[in-house]
């Protein structure tokens, strides 16, 4: 049940699996479906997304190599040119950790505040979020304050994260409430 209204969903994957890809041609679609979207990227800064925006919008994964890049800086700028306002568009609807911040609270609010003006909010990958000394506790809080938005807003939350982020296993809903104890 995916992506219903008010629901959290985990999606997970090992590093490199196309999580992030997937995330970003699923915003382009939901853009254009005109359903309002919002990731937290907390990897990478700002400009890494936008490049693969464009790749994807292009429809043309070189532009994700900067080897390529350098040999057809022309080829480049016209797709950047030719997409360059849907780029803007996508672009308004990801944060970075720079604006949101890296702690597990600060994201928890961020998804509060996004809840009332978006339909999903995503965040990729939680598993960075700085919980500090006492993780089940700010995992605790942080999933209540997701539920919480969901109850109110009907917002639907995903996040990203890695299989093996856990000591003992793969993450999911239980162990972000203090069932397992993170590195």
């Amino acid at each position: 049940r995916a992506l219903e209204s008010g629901s959290i969903t985990m999606l997970s994957g090992s590093p490199g699996d196309g999580k992030t890809f997937w995330l970003l041609q699923s915003l382009i679609g939901w853009r254009n479906e005109g359903v309002r979207a919002v990731v937290c990227m907390l990897e990478k800064p700002r400009s890494w997304h936008l490049t693969r925006v464009l790749a994807l919008l292009a429809k043309q994964p070189n532009l994700t190599s900067a080897e390529w890049v350098k040999k057809h800086p022309r080829e480049k700028n016209e797709w950047l040119a030719q997409y360059e306002s849907h780029i803007e568009a996508i672009g308004e609807s990801i944060a970075t950790a720079n604006q949101v911040g890296e702690s597990l609270e600060a994201i928890g609010r961020w998804i509060d505040a996004e809840a009332d003006e978006s339909d999903i909010v995503v965040v990729d990958p939680i598993s960075l979020a700085d919980a500090g000394d006492k993780r089940w506790i700010a995992d605790t809080k942080f999933i209540t304050g997701c539920i919480r938005a969901c109850e109110r807003t009907g917002v639907r939350i995903v996040l990203v994260t890695h299989p093996n982020a856990t000591k003992g296993g793969p993450v999911s809903l239980s162990s972000l409430m203090g069932g397992v104890t993170y590195q």
